[in-house]
């Protein structure tokens, strides 16, 4: 891991060095980042971070990013805003000036203003779900400081079976765990699902991610009184 980690830094070196060298780097941007969180027994990750690479617990997914762009961003600036990769397209396409065609639909959205301009992004809930071999599932969404998992332990391959709920507030519980769902409320906790799935983005052997829609009035009622 070591080894490839140095690599990959020398790699990414001389491709920035190149790019200035061509005095192209006033009109490049490079955003570098990981698409998931440690891999187990690599001593990559954070000890106070549940679950690695695979997994909707922040272990798996909370990943620092970097953006580099001179004259464009501010050296130095950072941000604590939420990411997901599913904005680099949003962005790249902003920063080209290309607009999107009325039959393209894009999840993400165009972080541009918040790397240029530091403006705050809007507010948005987020998803995102790991299908694992032999049907395993789990979805997750964040909406602000609460966190929704929905896992399907023993399900049938291809189903969204034996769904259980979990629900954390990540402002006083980075470490995901304190159960909220389960250790407060039982009796407003929906007996059906929080997330809404659009089966034909949900294929287990195709390995594409389900399409997760939250419903605001099912989370409202596990949260209003915590």
């Amino acid at each position: 891991m070591k080894q490839m980690i140095l690599e990959m830094d020398q790699g990414v070196a001389q491709i920035r060095n190149k790019i200035v060298e061509l005095n192209l780097d006033k009109n490049t941007l490079i955003l570098f980042f990981s698409d998931n969180g440690d891999a187990p027994q690599t001593s990559t990750g954070s000890p106070s971070l549940r679950g690695h690479k695979g997994s909707v617990y922040k272990g798996g997914h909370r990943v620092p990013a970097i953006a580099w762009w001179p004259g464009k961003i501010e050296a130095g600036s950072i941000t604590d805003s939420l990411a997901i990769t599913l904005d680099v397209t949003p962005t790249i396409l902003s920063i080209a000036g290309i607009e999107a065609t009325d039959d393209q639909r894009y999840d993400g959205i165009d972080l541009s203003p918040i790397l240029c301009e530091q403006t705050a992004l809007p507010a948005r809930p987020l998803y995102w779900a790991d299908l694992s071999n032999g049907g395993r599932r789990s979805e997750a969404m964040r909406d602000g400081v609460w966190k929704l998992i929905v896992q399907h332990p023993n399900a049938k391959e291809g189903t969204f079976e034996n769904e259980t709920i979990e629900l954390y507030r990540l402002d006083s519980d980075l470490s995901e765990a304190n159960d909220l769902a389960q250790t407060q409320h039982q009796d407003t906790r929906p007996n059906k699902s929080l997330v809404r799935r659009q089966g034909a983005n949900a294929n287990p052997s195709t390995g594409r991610m389900a399409q997760l829609r939250y419903d605001h009035q099912r989370i409202q009622q596990v949260v209003s009184g915590i």
